[in-house]
């Protein structure tokens, strides 16, 4: 089996209403009725078709891709180290993140094998339970009927964002959350890599302080606190932290 076509297509989404995305804050523009996600299509030799979806902000992913192109055809894809290495490289050099082509990889290798990917990749469970994920900055209140709101439709687990100068002032969304609803819903902490382009990337104190604060709140987990490629950070932070997770999606592919 061998990739035999790259395609790219986009996908759009209307949002209905203002969508402000929380991880973009604090710049202009950022308010969107609609977004477009692209999705890398990969085919095969021998029939088969593997698909992986691209975040939002990659607009130059397609010119990217067709780069990279002439690399991916003829190669077999269960040759997942060595086609990573090369997207590694690639998202260096060009700041594009291809996690979208790997995810294409996998799905080919499942259907190849006749096999979900968790089974693939080890069969922990086979359940995932879902949570709903909060993109947009809200007052205690506001999150507090969010959640409500969306408790009713099923979901028991909430990611919230952390995204203003004084992150300490949104440990007030949490414990209002907690004050309302006890343990009865799992919380995750998610600060996007505490927006490393509007130049106020914390510092290794502050995200400690708070670190250690959501662990007195039992949140479920801390996400990106700073740019996810700083590993030793992330470690540094996680044996300060007694009990919550301090996770980033490079740790996350490392121990897959």
């Amino acid at each position: 089996m061998s990739i035999s076509k790259v395609e790219i297509i986009n996908v759009r989404h209307v949002h209905g209403s203002d969508f402000n995305r929380a991880w973009a804050e604090t710049f202009p523009g950022t308010s969107v009725v609609e977004s477009t996600y692209p999705l890398v299509i990969l085919e095969t030799d021998d029939g088969l078709t593997g698909v992986g979806a691209g975040m939002e902000y990659c607009n130059e992913l397609e010119v990217t891709v067709r780069r990279l192109e002439k690399y991916l055809l003829g190669k077999d894809p269960f040759d997942v180290a060595r086609i990573g290495n090369l997207l590694a490289q690639s998202s260096r050099q060009y700041g594009t993140y291809l996690g979208c082509v790997d995810v294409a990889l996998w799905d080919l290798i499942g259907k190849k094998c006749g096999q979900p990917i968790y089974k693939v990749l080890g069969a922990y469970s086979d359940r995932v339970r879902p949570y709903a994920s909060l993109g947009q900055l809200r007052s205690p209140q506001e999150t507090v009927e969010t959640v409500r709101r969306m408790r009713s439709e099923g979901y028991s687990a909430f990611k919230i964002r952390f995204h203003t100068m004084k992150p300490e002032d949104e440990l007030e969304v949490i414990q209002a959350l907690r004050q309302e609803f006890g343990d009865s819903i799992d919380i995750m902490v998610d600060a996007n890599q505490a927006h490393p382009e509007a130049d106020h990337v914390w510092t290794f104190s502050t995200a400690l302080k708070i670190a250690r604060a959501l662990e007195k709140l039992n949140v479920y987990y801390f996400e990106e606190p700073w740019h996810m490629d700083d590993l030793h950070g992330y470690r540094r932070l996680a044996d300060a932290v007694l009990s919550t997770p301090v996770i980033t999606p490079a740790t996350v592919a490392l121990a897959v």
